[in-house]
């Protein structure tokens, strides 16, 4: 199975992975209730502080599909008014990148063709 990942509902900044050449950086994987996961080295998988995303959205959803945990670089759970704060956030989208596969980071594919130059296979 490959990566997956997102971006942060607050700042759109696409959550990479430990494997990537960007590092990684501290994630907040929160709920409406106000339960959090804290999140400091992402691997790739969707698991953010020991909790997988897509099993906590099964246990916020056991019919049908209503709410979904917010990924988010910055959190305050003392905030008295977390619903509206949760709610005013957007969903966090699917990174492009999969959290690995950044343009500056073509090396992850790079061969050499018969006459040197360099050619990107990203089949792999």
């Amino acid at each position: 199975m490959g990566f997956f990942s997102w971006k942060t509902s607050d700042t759109k900044r696409s959550i990479s992975n430990k494997y990537s050449n960007r590092g990684t950086f501290e994630v907040f994987m929160i709920t409406k209730d106000r339960r959090i996961w804290k999140e400091e080295q992402y691997d790739g998988y969707g698991v953010f502080g020991g909790k997988k995303f897509y099993e906590l959205v099964k246990e916020l959803n056991p019919g049908v599909l209503l709410e979904l945990p917010k990924l988010v670089e910055k959190v305050n759970p003392q905030n008295e008014k977390w619903e509206i704060y949760f709610n005013s956030l957007p969903e966090s989208e699917n990174c492009e990148n999969q959290g690995f596969f950044y343009d500056e980071d073509k090396e992850w594919g790079r061969k050499s063709s018969s006459n040197g130059d360099k050619i990107y296979d990203n089949n792999k």
